[in-house]
């Protein structure tokens, strides 16, 4: 039976910025949720047929072969950069040929959970800068922060290593301690953590907001047995009489087509146009509601964002349109075509594209995403330059790292002015401000040390759930 996989999209590559060298990836470290894209490995083997069919293409292929001098310094083969060429030639993002142990991975990034630690983080030069702490898990439990980075797992470095990379040096078998070397602002704290088996795709509570209950169900990627936990926490919600319902969805790449159909079953009546999709023939196909589950709400929210995306978009535009549910955020990534793999000979796979998908309206968000009902600017990470640097910035200075220093200072509310990259006197008097704050030596002037503290302090202002203006937004819409 052929899997369908709606995503995730290919370490999100269309929204991040050219600046960052680093592979940036938001990625729950026991779940690699973005997995995907570019992969370089070598390969000795003849299985392939040599021949093509194309004179011309059997001709470059001789050529190179017998001629050409590989000054690159990769251990890579010939043969596997022909075959990457030739899919990413086609310029579909979403279009991969993966290796038998690549394709192990991407598989198991969609089981829904993983023997780690429980972080979210994103690879940076330096390491892996936390952005999230999973709530219950054993990174909480040895007082990992976010705005932590670590630079070191078991005492291997992590400076410079890919998203995929730091994964696999941090997960493990459940049991197992993986002893971690934090950079925590000037201190270097070597913190013990003990591996588990963690549930990382959906986590739900009961929330209050002026003396209201609602429901709350955060969906971190549409993992197999996604829907089995939204089931879960429904019938939570209708036990204690909810009325109104959040999905947070937003940093979600996507996952299995068959879930996000099994997610909006959840929603809606038998026989209920869900979504249909389009193979390469152009014949579409409809496809519905199967039970008669239908969980009602008054009012719904799906909060997305830029990296929400493919079968996330799915389940955001079902709820928009088949439930009334609320978009509350900024512009989804606009993914909607599927995926699917097929094992080659040698056991490596190609996952490709074959079909398009439309939401219950028959519309595409293909290249264009859905556009919030209420629409709330946000910082991204990836509009930062990230990489590390040597200089010392200064007023009058102009650089993207002056840009990534005023992104982050206007996000906590310090006013630099600008964000454009140039140092000017406002940015200055906001960058002292926030040093004497935070206790750090009131220089007025930027290095690397100086982003990592500020990056620090964003991650746990926003922690505070008040700081979160599309969860707030969500909030002020219930009330009005």
């Amino acid at each position: 039976m052929r899997k369908e996989v709606t995503g995730m999209t290919p370490e999100h590559k269309k929204r991040q910025s050219v600046t960052l060298r680093a592979l940036i990836m938001i990625i729950v470290l026991c779940l690699a949720l973005g997995t995907g894209v570019g992969f370089f490995v070598a390969r000795k083997t003849s299985s392939r047929e040599s021949s093509t069919g194309n004179a011309i293409l059997d001709k470059i292929v001789s050529l190179l072969e017998d001629k050409w001098v590989d000054t690159t310094g990769s251990d890579t083969d010939m043969e596997s950069r022909m075959i990457e060429g030739l899919v990413d030639g086609l310029g579909d993002q979403a279009t991969t040929w993966m290796s038998e142990d690549e394709a192990e991975e991407f598989s198991d990034s969609l089981n829904g959970s993983d023997d780690g630690i429980g972080v979210m983080f994103m690879a940076i030069d330096s390491g892996a800068f936390v952005t999230r702490i999973i709530s219950g898990s054993p990174a909480e439990e040895a007082g990992l922060r976010a705005g932590d980075i670590i630079i070191q797992s078991d005492g291997v470095s992590l400076e410079g290593k890919t998203a995929s990379e730091i994964r696999n040096l941090m997960t493990g078998e459940s049991g197992t301690n993986a002893t971690l070397k934090v950079q925590r602002g000037s201190e270097t704290p070597i913190i013990k953590v003990q591996r588990a088996a963690i549930e990382t795709s959906v986590f739900y509570d009961v929330r209050e907001n002026n003396g209201t209950s609602f429901g709350y169900i955060q969906v971190l990627s549409i993992s197999s047995g996604a829907e089995t936990k939204i089931e879960e926490a429904l019938k939570a919600f209708r036990a204690k009489g909810i009325t109104t319902l959040v999905m947070d969805m937003r940093d979600n790449g996507g996952g299995y087509l068959d879930t996000a159909r099994s997610v909006l079953d959840l929603f809606n009546e038998k026989g209920t146009v869900l979504y249909s999709t389009a193979a390469n023939s152009g014949e579409k196909k409809a496809y519905k509601a199967s039970s008669d589950t239908a969980y009602n709400f008054d009012k719904g929210y799906v909060l997305v964002n830029g990296s929400t995306a493919s079968a996330a978009e799915i389940i955001a535009a079902g709820l928009r349109d088949l439930n009334g549910f609320k978009l509350v955020g900024s512009m989804t990534y606009g993914k909607g075509t599927i995926q699917t793999r097929k094992t080659l000979s040698d056991k490596s796979v190609l996952k490709y594209t074959y079909a398009q998908w439309y939401t219950a309206k028959g519309e595409s968000i293909n290249k264009k995403g859905l556009t919030p009902d209420l629409e709330v600017r946000t910082l991204s990470y990836s509009d930062l330059d990230l990489t590390s640097f040597d200089d010392t910035y200064k007023q009058d200075d102009v650089s993207d790292h002056i840009a990534t220093m005023e992104t982050l200072l206007d996000a906590m509310g310090y006013n630099p002015g600008r964000t454009d990259g140039y140092f000017s006197t406002q940015a200055e008097t906001a960058l002292k401000t926030y040093q004497k704050d935070n206790s750090l030596d009131q220089t007025g002037t930027l290095n690397e040390s100086t982003v990592k503290y500020l990056l620090a302090s964003y991650s746990l202002y926003m922690e505070d759930l008040s700081h979160d203006t599309i969860y707030q937004q969500a909030l002020t819409d219930m009330m009005a």
